[in-house]
């Protein structure tokens, strides 16, 4: 996640009881816009308010969140 804060992207990860770490959640001016975007990308998200989230597994690599996160900072 170091690499979408140094893009200069405001990026929120889960903390407390019951938090799921495996989200991120990126905050962007109009989520359901940047969520179309990066859809016709072929980059899967969700628009949720003032952020898009992320839900990276194990397959994906560090190469595509870096792109992700190109992405977003491009927008």
């Amino acid at each position: 996640m170091e690499y979408g804060r140094r893009k200069g992207l405001s990026i929120r990860l889960p903390s407390g009881e019951g938090a799921l770490p495996g989200l991120i959640a990126v905050e962007v001016a109009d989520a359901s816009a940047v969520e179309s975007r990066l859809r016709s990308q072929n980059i899967i998200v969700s628009a949720r308010k003032d952020v898009i989230r992320l839900a990276p597994h194990f397959y994906n690599t560090a190469e595509e969140i870096r792109r992700v996160m190109d992405e977003v900072a491009a927008i």
